[in-house]
């Protein structure tokens, strides 16, 4: 597997791929979830191990001139196939409104613009959420429409329990459930 890091315009860049891929994922991270945390890092493998260069942002403060670099980055190298975004990066998907397959990791539902973008008929989406975040209460998640839902039980705002190796079977299924959509929605 290749590393190779950059800054472009002020935002720092990783990208993780192998060989030379025409197909890239863009990482918009959580202000305090980085693009190394578990659930990207075994999404990152599974992707790139179905062909997929990723590009992972790295801000300091989120924000939508940070995910416009991590996509143009993508798109200069050969196109960004599918994002994948978590909680402070939700917000900036929703502001970005990307017209490619999503995977919106413990969206911020109480911000109307993240919750309208997951109501609004756009392109494939997969939701991901804690029955125990914070940041999506059962009422906000009732209201999420034309979305894949993967709804983990007793789960906080990293996507786990107080039980690890509860964590870790959520973690596994989490990353089937993204393996899956990307195996659905990307491009052949």
């Amino acid at each position: 597997m290749e590393l190779q890091q950059l800054v472009r315009d002020g935002v720092r860049l990783r990208l993780v791929y192998e060989g030379e891929p025409q197909r890239w994922a863009v990482v918009l991270p959580g202000a305090m979830y980085t693009p190394d945390g578990a659930l990207f890092w075994f999404a990152r493998k599974a992707l790139v191990a179905r062909g997929l260069g990723v590009v992972e942002v790295w801000w300091d403060s989120a924000g939508v001139e940070a995910g416009r670099g991590g996509l143009a980055e993508a798109g200069e190298r050969g196109s960004a196939a599918i994002v994948l975004a978590k909680s402070i990066g939700t917000a900036v998907l929703a502001e970005l409104q990307v017209a490619i397959p999503a995977v919106w990791l413990t969206p911020l539902l109480g911000r109307d613009t993240v919750l309208s973008a997951l109501q609004d008929p756009g392109p494939p989406a997969l939701v991901v959420v804690g029955t125990n975040d914070f940041a999506a209460p059962a009422d906000r998640v009732a209201l999420v429409r034309g979305a894949e839902l993967l709804e983990l039980e007793g789960a906080d705002h990293s996507l786990e329990v107080e039980d690890p190796f509860v964590s870790l079977e959520l973690l596994r299924r989490t990353t089937e459930a993204i393996d899956a959509f990307a195996v659905q929605w990307l491009p052949r």
